[in-house]
């Protein structure tokens, strides 16, 4: 009993000498600890937490007493892992010389041959115009020209008498006395008489009478602008009640420099005439004549067509454009209207 007095006393007074806080350090406090380490790195970020337990046993001799004493501790280790920096590297390479020599050659050979087409298509609503070519009567190519150079004589003739509008007065939409708009509009402008409305058929009549043996003259002019006709013509009767005659002669210019002339009421075609280096738009001074039954066509003052024919002995003249597109596409001027007699 004793012995085991002194043996505590013993341990009170290690405890509290003044070594005993070195004694209580090295007892207590751990040995240096070597965290393990890992060759791979953990993720950036995420902290790393080990727990280390140790068990330190500490002999103390006194009087052949061994205490021993057992201390179990837990020390706690963080470890922190901060994310990587971001490295930015900039090389700069030498400076480097190119030369690079370009030779382009471009030959272009263009060549381009036009040929002028013109077609010409006529359609005609029954007691109009006719067209003047129909395909069951109109002669091959061949044809047409042996009969339009094959001309006729024409008859000797006498004037008997002249009448005329030259249009030399101010613009207006009334012609006078001496015509009659059948169908369509006409006026006057610019000292001519020119179409006022578009349409198939513009009709303005000669208020003279009916005549036999006549010849009618005036300037046409085209524009050329659409596929109509500026014509003339005589020997119209049989009028239906929109205005057109029913039975004629005419001679129609279209806008490619071509006179055509034909029989209407029972279609028969009579002859054709180019003009050489004719302009659309130019003026061009056409007489159609009727003397019993030889009927001819002159051009600027030639006779270029000729014909014979029996069908229609009397009627009016006048003035018609077919097919007009645009006001004052077709146009007259210098009407004239001569009574012929045969010598």
């Amino acid at each position: 009993m004793g012995l085991l007095v002194l043996a505590l006393s013993s341990i009170v007074w290690f405890l509290h000498a003044p070594h005993a806080a070195d004694a209580r350090a090295g007892l207590l406090a751990p040995s240096s600890t070597v965290l393990p380490t890992s060759t791979a790195n953990p993720p950036l970020a995420q902290p790393v937490t080990a727990t280390v337990t140790r068990t330190a046993t500490r002999v103390v001799s006194a009087n052949s007493a061994t205490p021993t004493r057992t201390a179990t501790l837990a020390a706690t280790a963080t470890r922190s892992a901060t994310p990587l920096a971001t490295a930015t590297r900039t090389a700069t390479l030498p400076p480097s010389t190119r030369t690079s020599t370009l030779t382009a050659t471009r030959a272009i050979t263009s060549t381009r041959t036009a040929t002028p087409t013109s077609t010409r298509t006529a359609t005609r609503a029954p007691g109009y115009k006719p067209a003047l070519f129909p395909a069951n009567e109109r002669p091959t190519p061949a044809a047409r020209g042996a009969l339009t150079a094959l001309l006729l004589t024409v008859p000797n003739y006498t004037v008997v008498s002249t009448a005329s509008d030259d249009f030399n007065r101010a613009d207006s939409t009334t012609l006078g006395s001496n015509w009659v708009e059948r169908i369509g509009d006409t006026a006057l402008v610019s000292q001519t008489l020119r179409t006022a409305s578009v349409g198939s058929d513009i009709i303005a009549s000669w208020t003279g009478g009916t005549y036999t043996d006549v010849a009618v003259t005036a300037q046409l002019f085209n524009s050329g602008t659409g596929d109509g006709d500026a014509s003339l013509g005589l020997r119209w009767s049989n009028y239906a009640s929109y205005g057109v005659p029913q039975k004629g002669y005419l001679v129609d210019l279209n806008g490619t420099g071509l006179l055509e002339f034909a029989r209407f009421g029972t279609y028969k075609w009579l002859g054709e005439y180019w003009i050489p280096d004719y302009t659309p738009g130019a003026w061009v001074t056409v007489t159609v004549r009727a003397l019993g039954s030889n009927l001819s066509v002159d051009v600027n003052g030639v006779t270029r067509i000729t014909a014979t024919d029996t069908r229609h002995a009397s009627g009016q003249v006048g003035v018609w454009s077919w097919d007009s597109t645009g006001v004052g596409e077709h146009r007259w001027d210098n009407f004239t209207v001569q009574v012929l007699t045969t010598t």
